[in-house]
C-alpha cells in the first residue's frame, strides 16, 4: 500500500466542512473510478474510492450523507491526499511535513526510558483533535469486523439513550479513515514517536479507538500490550490521546519501570480475566492476581486533557478504572509505533490485532504496505524493507 505524507499545516485539520455536498452522481462516478483503479492494481486505495462512493450513494439520511461528504473532502482536499487515496505514488516510505507542536525534550526522553511512560502536555493541535473526533464518529457508525461494542445499563439517574455503560473499541482502520491516516503519518505524532524511540524512521503499527460512555462498570485490567502483538521490538511507543478530559479518578495508570524488569506476562482475557493459555511458554509467566498492582507503590496516575499525550512502552503494565461514577465520555485514540527494524513474530495464542502473516515468517522485517515507515527527514530512505 503506497502513500505519501500530507502537510497538516498549523492545525492538522484536513477535513474542513463545506457548504454544499457534491451531487450524488459525482460520488457514484468515484465508485466506477475505484473499480478502474482496482483493474490496474493501483494499490488498495481504489477500493476505498469505490467503497466511499457506494456508501454515499446508498446513504439514506442527510446526516449520513454529510458524514460521507466530509470523508470524501478529507481525501480530495489536497493533491497529496489524492495520491494517497489512489495509491499512485508507488513508495512504502511516507514523508512527514513539519507542523508546530510541543517539542519532546531530553527530560521527556529520559523519563520515558526510565519509567516506561511520560505525559506530554499540549502536544497535539486543536485541528488534529477535531479531525480525530470526526474520524471516531465515522468509525463508530461504520465499525470494522474487528470491532467490539458492549452496551450496558444507563448510568443511575440518566436517560436510557442506548449509550449507558457502552464500551466500543476498534483498530486498524487508518487505511479507510483519512483522519486517522493523516494523524498517524503527518504532523506531530510520528515526530513524537521518533524522538522518544531515537529514530528518524518510525514504523507505524496501527491505531486503536477506545470509547467508554458514562456508567461503564468494567475497568481495564492491568496488562502489557506487547504479549498481544505478533511482533518483536523493544524500541516502541504507544501514543494514548484522549479527546475528552480524563480526570484522575478515571485516568490511565502506569507501573513505573515495569517495561524494563524483564518480565513478560501471558495475556488475560478482559471479559473474564481468564489467561489465554494455562501454561506459560518460554519467555513468559502467568499474570496472577493483576489487581494487586492497584496498590503497588510504583503505580502512577496519568490524568490528561485533549491535546495531551500519554506515551508508554508496549511492555509497561497499565490499567484504567471504570467510569461507573464518572459522568463524562472517554474517547481515546492510540497510535502505536515501532522502530524500523521490528520483526514479525508468532504467539501461542490469537494476537490482537489478528493480522495475517502476509507471507512473513518469524524474524522477517514487517512489510511497508501494512506497516509503513514514516520518513521524518522527508528525503529518500536507503532501507530495503519489503
Amino acid at each position: 500500500m503506497a502513500a505519501v505524507g500530507v502537510n497538516v499545516g498549523d492545525g492538522g485539520d484536513t477535513t474542513g466542512q463545506q457548504q454544499h455536498p457534491p451531487a450524488p452522481i459525482i460520488l457514484f462516478s468515484l465508485t466506477i473510478f475505484g473499480k478502474f483503479c482496482s483493474l490496474f492494481h493501483w494499490s488498495g486505495h481504489g477500493l476505498i474510492m469505490r467503497h466511499v462512493g457506494a456508501m454515499y450513494v446508498g446513504a439514506g439520511s442527510r446526516q449520513r450523507k454529510r458524514l460521507m461528504y466530509n470523508r470524501m473532502s478529507a481525501i480530495l482536499r489536497t493533491k497529496s491526499s489524492v495520491k494517497v487515496a489512489l495509491g499512485m505514488d508507488g513508495r512504502d516510505i511516507m514523508e512527514v511535513k513539519k507542523c508546530p507542536h510541543r517539542e519532546v525534550d531530553e527530560a521527556d526522553i529520559e523519563a520515558y526510558r526510565r519509567d516506561g511512560f511520560v505525559v506530554l502536555r499540549g502536544a497535539v493541535p486543536a485541528g488534529i483533535l477535531s479531525s480525530l473526533e470526526r474520524g471516531v464518529d465515522f468509525n463508530m457508525s461504520s465499525p470494522s469486523a474487528w470491532s467490539n461494542d458492549y452496551a450496558g445499563p444507563p448510568p443511575e439517574g440518566g436517560a436510557d439513550d442506548g449509550c449507558g455503560g457502552r464500551f466500543f473499541d476498534d483498530y486498524v482502520n487508518w487505511d479507510r479513515i483519512p483522519e486517522f491516516r493523516h494523524a498517524a503519518t503527518s504532523g506531530p505524532l510520528p515526530r513524537i514517536a521518533g524522538d522518544l524511540m531515537g529514530t528518524r524512521s518510525p514504523r507505524f503499527y496501527h491505531e486503536h479507538v477506545l470509547v467508554k460512555e458514562p456508567g461503564t462498570v468494567a475497568s481495564t485490567p492491568w496488562h502489557q500490550d506487547d504479549p498481544y502483538y505478533g511482533i518483536d521490538s523493544m524500541n516502541n511507543v504507544s501514543l494514548w490521546m484522549p479527546l475528552d478530559p480524563v480526570p484522575d479518578v478515571v485516568a490511565l495508570r502506569c507501573l513505573a519501570g515495569s517495561h524494563a524488569d524483564g518480565r513478560r506476562y501471558v495475556p488475560n482475557r478482559f471479559v473474564d480475566g481468564a489467561p489465554y493459555v494455562s501454561v506459560a511458554p518460554d519467555g513468559f509467566e502467568m499474570l496472577t492476581d493483576p489487581a494487586r498492582f492497584w496498590s503497588d507503590p510504583r503505580q502512577r496516575s496519568c490524568p490528561a486533557n485533549p491535546g495531551d499525550v500519554v506515551a508508554f512502552h508496549f511492555r509497561t503494565l497499565h490499567a484504567a478504572p471504570a467510569l461507573e461514577d464518572h459522568r463524562g465520555r472517554r474517547r481515546v485514540v492510540s497510535f502505536r509505533y515501532l522502530d524500523d527494524d521490528a520483526r514479525w513474530s508468532l504467539r501461542p495464542w490469537k494476537t490482537s490485532p489478528p493480522f495475517s502473516n502476509g507471507g512473513l515468517v518469524p524474524g522477517d522485517l514487517l512489510d511497508g504496505g501494512r506497516f509503513p515507515i514514516v520518513d521524518l527527514d522527508g528525503g529518500p530512505s536507503s532501507s530495503s524493507h519489503p
